[in-house]
């Protein structure tokens, strides 16, 4: 893929060279921009994430003790 739109001329001519420049800051803005969304969605995942494996852990508990309730115990003889 091309740098630069356009022909060889648009791309090493110097009358070009502030357009280059501009589409070179306004790239880099962008990038600049998506790092920035890709970090701020992380973050706003991560309390979900938390609380998504917290509700999984007591679920499991919860699973482990309703188990525990069903099995038989033995009785004891006096």
């Amino acid at each position: 893929m091309s740098h630069y739109p356009g022909t060889w001329r648009h791309a090493f001519d110097p009358r070009h060279s502030r357009q280059r420049q501009k589409l070179r800051t306004t790239r880099a803005k962008l990038r600049q921009a998506e790092q920035n969304v890709t970090t701020e969605q992380g973050t706003a995942r991560a309390p979900a994430t938390d609380a998504a494996h917290e509700h999984q852990a007591r679920a499991r508990k919860a699973e482990l003790r309703l188990a525990a309730l069903r099995r038989p115990q033995p009785r004891s003889t006096p």
